[in-house]
């Protein structure tokens, strides 16, 4: 699969499809439906994109202090509340804030509440409490107000809602016009041969798509680092 630098709009694919497809005499799928056919293509290359290539939409927000609080909003564009990373800064003062691992978090989140001198480090772990409004829970609470966690995240793939929308994943585009055709074709005639051939396409562009991706590395040290996540969450 070739590797492209173009990043097409709504409006572009939408027009390539029914250029190529002749769909202009078309009645029975409209613009809705096919953008519907973009987004599922989508939401299927971002979750193997996640898997295999974690900072691909690597991206860093900012988490604004207020004194008293401990719960704060996670980045609306999180993917499936995965944090990289939270790293406090205020001048000098530059530290690592560490999530309260699992086997002890509610007892030091309790701890850590009641003994505020206002020197500790923060530490925080991900409360899901209300339904798409997930937070990080900080111990101790904020004893300081300020712009002071820089939050490390994976954001979501972009998805197609007006003509502008852009598609940001430009390498595997041609998954997406592939896995198009073939619900257009199975809608039209499934099991006929176009829809045979356009599955077969679509599953040949995935796996491809897959290949890239394993091969990704964001430099050309391809050392494998050690995993001491183990080690690290029994001290």
């Amino acid at each position: 699969m070739a590797t492209t630098t173009k990043f097409w709009t709504w409006a572009q694919i939408y027009s390539k499809m029914k250029s190529e497809l002749d769909m202009d005499e078309e009645d029975f799928i409209d613009e809705d439906e096919m953008r519907e056919y973009a987004n599922d293509a989508i939401d299927v290359i971002e979750a193997h994109i996640l898997t295999l290539c974690d900072d691909y939409f690597l991206r860093r927000g900012t988490i604004t202090l207020v004194s008293g609080t401990d719960e704060y909003e996670l980045p609306s564009d999180i993917y499936a509340m995965k944090i990289r990373g939270v790293v406090y800064y205020n001048g000098a003062n530059i530290y690592d804030v560490k999530r309260i691992k699992e086997w002890n978090k509610f007892i030091t989140y309790r701890d850590y509440r009641y003994q505020v001198t206002g020197t500790e480090d923060y530490r925080y772990f991900i409360q899901n409490e209300t339904v798409g409004t997930p937070h990080i829970l900080l111990s101790p609470p904020a004893y300081e107000s300020g712009a002071y966690l820089e939050i490390w995240y994976l954001r979501q793939a972009n998805r197609l809602e007006s003509g502008t929308d852009i598609c940001d994943i430009p390498e595997f585009i041609s998954y997406i016009f592939d896995s198009m055709r073939e619900k257009l074709y199975y809608k039209e005639a499934a099991g006929s041969a176009k829809h045979v051939m356009a599955r077969e396409d679509r599953d040949a562009s995935l796996a491809r798509a897959i290949d890239t991706l394993s091969g990704m590395v964001p430099d050309t040290d391809n050392e494998i680092e050690p995993d001491t996540r183990f080690y690290e969450e029994m001290n």
